[in-house]
């Protein structure tokens, strides 16, 4: 756990998964965990690279969700991560207390927490005399949530969805953060959400600056 929330953005969702069985692990859970320390050893000279010629003083952030992606319970996984100068600073993979009737549901909540998130780090960094003098952009790869955040009429599909995470819409409406689109394959926050076939997760690793400190 101290490794996924302080070092080791990629193996969050790992983390967040197995930590369910921590009371009652299975052979199953356990091969699984020496396949996370198997994977922190290969990438043991792995480091998060901060500042550099072509960083930019801006937060950052994307947000995404796998709908019905735990076979237990079919809630789906929330996943979000912040940049600040092209470097995470802050990330999250975690199961959502509800389950989700849709997909457009799924990311909506998941979109909810990652605003929240990023009006605490607004707090933060104005704290420390780095003031956001912009909108803190947020990627969604779900249109569908966008829409919704927009236009939130009554719906048969949507009228059940707590009112805790509408606290988006205010923030959108005071200008604090901005939603747009980003295709699924640009989205960071994926790697926090599912299992990635391994080309994938590297490319997504190498995005979030998190590499060999050799190369």
């Amino acid at each position: 756990m101290y490794v996924a929330i302080g070092m080791w953005p990629d193996i969050a969702y790992a983390v967040q998964h197995l930590s369910q069985f921590t009371s009652n692990l299975s052979p199953a859970h356990w091969s699984a965990i020496k396949h996370v320390f198997r994977y922190l050893n290969r990438t043991h000279n792995y480091r998060i690279t901060y500042g550099g010629r072509n960083s930019i003083p801006n937060l950052e952030g994307y947000s995404n969700a796998d709908w019905g992606n735990d076979d237990l319970d079919h809630k789906s996984i929330s996943g979000y991560i912040f940049l600040f100068g092209n470097t995470p600073i802050s990330w999250a993979s975690r199961k959502q207390c509800t389950v989700a009737v849709s997909t457009m549901e799924a990311e909506y909540m998941a979109a909810s927490l990652a605003t929240c998130n990023a009006i605490w780090l607004r707090t933060l960094l104005t704290e420390i005399g780095l003031l956001q003098n912009k909108p803190t952009l947020v990627n969604i790869d779900n249109q569908s949530a966008i829409d919704f955040t927009k236009n939130q009429g009554s719906h048969s599909k949507s009228k059940h969805i707590d009112i805790q995470h509408h606290f988006m819409c205010e923030c959108l409406g005071d200008n604090s953060i901005i939603i747009e689109h980003c295709t699924s394959e640009d989205n960071l926050a994926n790697v926090f959400t599912k299992v990635l076939p391994c080309p994938a997760h590297e490319r997504f690793t190498s995005c979030i600056s998190l590499d060999s400190e050799l190369n």
